[in-house]
């Protein structure tokens, strides 16, 4: 991640989706699905709005909120606003989506996610994300913003930030936050630190993934990632997310 503050936008949506891989299949009719969701990382966003929802709470219960038993009640307030985000609820939308898809799309879609190649990226994601507290990632962050890589490699880091969507999944996990928290904490909490840099913080983080994959594996990466059938799971997960996030009235298990 580019700035400390910054954070929890890549740690909880990486295209690994290492984060919940073992809580994706939830809910889900099959393995296959289950597997889809899990390598596609779609349902971090879950974990991206309850971490962003968390911070957002800090920053308004320390200023406002002195009791703690307020403090309990405005957080479960919040939390119950944004219950169609848990994992449960969002397990479902997936499943809906995919159960309109058959089984010979279910199965290219998995053999594209199983690409060696993908693997490999999973896996540079799961390293990058467990440095990003270290000094040898600031380190290298410093060096970029001193340094900036070549125009070709910037370019196709460029091209698989787009291929993976993962700036507008990020967006719109700020979006629920900041809509839902300024409601359920009876002030504005609009969210703008994090989205205002998101995708610098993006194309930082996959610069330092992917620092040690060549420039022919990035391009076969983004080959992977625009395959027809892989943009059309993907805009189709994004358009099952919650629009209008209901008022749940009881609890949510994240």
């Amino acid at each position: 991640m580019l700035y400390r503050v910054l954070l929890p936008l890549i740690a909880l949506l990486a295209i690994s989706g290492v984060a919940v891989a073992a809580d994706v299949t939830t809910n889900m009719d099959n393995d296959r699905a289950g597997d889809i969701v899990s390598l596609s990382g779609v349902m971090g966003i879950s974990i991206q709005v309850k971490q962003q929802a968390e911070a957002a709470f800090f920053e308004v219960a320390t200023d406002i909120y002195k009791e703690s038993a307020e403090n309990s009640a405005q957080k479960r307030r919040l939390f119950m606003s944004l219950s169609d985000w848990s994992q449960p609820a969002l397990a479902e939308r997936f499943q809906q989506v995919l159960n309109t898809y058959s089984d010979d799309e279910q199965r290219a879609l998995l053999v594209l996610l199983q690409d060696p190649l993908m693997a490999q990226a999973r896996h540079a994601e799961e390293v990058a994300l467990s440095e990003q507290n270290t000094r040898a990632y600031q380190d290298y962050l410093t060096r970029l913003e001193r340094y900036p890589p070549g125009r070709a490699r910037a370019q196709r880091v460029n091209k698989l930030a787009k291929a993976i969507q993962m700036e507008r999944w990020i967006t719109k996990a700020n979006e629920a936050v900041s809509k839902e928290g300024a409601v359920a904490l009876e002030r504005a909490v609009t969210g703008a630190t994090f989205g205002d840099k998101t995708s610098e913080a993006v194309h930082y983080f996959l610069f330092y993934a992917y620092r040690r994959i060549s420039n022919p594996e990035m391009d076969q990466l983004v080959r992977l990632w625009s395959e027809p059938l892989m943009q059309r799971w993907l805009n189709d997960a994004f358009k099952a997310l919650p629009g209008e996030v209901s008022a749940a009235t009881t609890d949510s298990e994240y």
